[in-house]
């Protein structure tokens, strides 16, 4: 069984774009800010930094973000967390799993999605991509019997 959780190369490089934009769009309309320091040009001080916050959590998503891609085989789970920066290999065993639970991801904008997540001994929780709750489930099950869990 393989779960893909790894996002494509042309989303990551859509999130840089936009991540660059709005660092460098509203710092150069508002340059003049860049001139000389007063009182008046706190204003656009404070728009140029909460427009380099969002970009830069763009662009950190872009490139530093990481999609997870788990092989199941033999008991074991095969981890591979990529990012622009490279790749990491783990594989877990029974013994490294505390518990396989189900989060509900809360949407504005669209129905609930529900998620597998394998929860470690050392806390970290391993999440896999979305979608709806029988899916979820069986998921968690299969997940559950996959690293003989169940």
């Amino acid at each position: 069984m393989v779960i893909d959780g790894r996002e494509s190369n042309g989303k990551r490089a859509f999130l840089l774009i936009c991540g660059l934009f709005a660092v460098v769009a509203p710092a150069w309309g508002l340059r003049f800010a860049f001139a000389d320091f007063s009182f008046w040009n706190i204003i656009p001080w404070i728009i140029i930094g909460g427009a380099w916050m969002v970009g830069g959590a763009f662009i950190g998503g872009a490139v530093a973000g990481e999609g997870l891609h788990w092989t199941f085989q033999g008991g074991k789970a095969r981890l591979e967390r990529s990012s622009w920066f490279g790749v990491r290999i783990e594989e877990l065993v029974a013994a490294d799993v505390r518990d396989v639970t189900i989060d509900k991801v809360v949407w504005d904008s669209r129905p609930d999605t529900y998620r597998a997540v394998v929860v470690l001994k050392s806390g970290e929780r391993l999440s896999t991509p979305d979608r709806t709750r029988a899916s979820a489930e069986a998921l968690a099950v299969e997940i559950k019997c996959r690293l003989g869990l169940a």
